[in-house]
């Protein structure tokens, strides 16, 4: 009974939580600040780079920030982060979704998936550093595993095309 009352518990918090994310227009809009120093070195560095550099030069960037490519850390309770690594124009990040994940109801994760598309989308295409890469070429992936590295769950692919389907030129 007790385990019945936990599993119901859980249920509904998790429910509300993506609920509530879906709703937060702040969250839809959150745009990172990059001052006008960091998005002129950027364009600097990056300026004689075809794609491919850039996709190398965007992992090498994030490694630096968070420890190395395999740092396997924790982002939240559902999503934990496993490996980044360039493959031609591509930035490829891989995550793994967590038990707490696989526990909600399927139309929760769902919307779930949708609104973190969306977020990273906007996020990503809004930001001027982004932008100017992915104007010649560069791309990302991020691909969401529930057995990781064997069970893709979903993947979220950003590229100029998606950005201008986003409305965001």
């Amino acid at each position: 009974m007790k385990k019945l009352l936990l599993f119901t518990a859980f249920s509904a918090i998790f429910s509300l939580f993506f609920i509530g994310c879906a709703q937060n227009e702040m969250v839809e809009e959150t745009q990172i600040y990059e001052s006008p120093e960091f998005i002129n070195n950027y364009k600097n560095t990056t300026k004689n780079m075809n794609a491919e550099d850039i996709a190398k030069y965007e992992v090498s960037e994030f490694a630096k920030k968070f420890g190395g490519i395999r740092n396997r850390f924790r982002i939240n309770d559902f999503i934990i982060f496993e490996n980044v690594f360039a493959d031609k124009n591509f930035a490829v990040f891989d995550y793994s979704l967590t038990s707490f994940w696989a526990a909600g109801k399927p139309e929760d994760r769902q919307k779930a998936m949708e609104n973190m598309k969306n977020n990273m989308i906007k996020q990503i295409c809004a930001q001027q550093t982004k932008r100017s890469s992915i104007k010649k070429g560069y791309a990302e992936i991020h691909r969401y595993f529930y057995n990781y590295p064997t069970d893709v769950t979903f993947i979220v692919e950003i590229n100029e095309q998606i950005c201008e389907q986003a409305g965001l030129k």
